[in-house]
C-alpha cells in the first residue's frame, strides 16, 4: 500500500511541476505589452491572437497590414 500512495505522490508532483512548467511559457507570450520594438510588439501580438485565436488581439498590432494579415488568418 505505500507504494502505491508513493507513486500516487510522484504522479502528482510531476503533474504539478508540468503545470507550472506550461503556465510560464504562456505567460511569457502575454507579455507583448512589455516589449519596446514596436516590430516585435506587433511580431508578440499576431502570435498570440493565433495561439489563442482571439481575433480581438489584431487590434493592438500597430502595423496595419499586419492587423489586416492577423484578422485574416487567425481562425474565427
Amino acid at each position: 500500500m505505500n507504494k502505491l500512495y508513493l507513486i500516487a505522490a510522484l504522479f502528482l508532483g510531476l503533474v504539478i511541476v508540468i503545470s507550472g512548467i506550461m503556465m510560464a511559457v504562456n505567460n511569457q507570450n502575454k507579455n507583448c505589452d512589455l516589449i519596446n520594438n514596436q516590430k516585435a510588439k506587433d511580431d508578440c501580438y499576431h502570435a498570440l491572437a493565433h495561439e489563442t485565436t482571439n481575433k480581438a488581439i489584431c487590434d493592438k498590432i500597430s502595423d496595419t497590414e499586419e492587423t489586416n494579415h492577423c484578422f485574416a488568418h487567425v481562425p474565427d
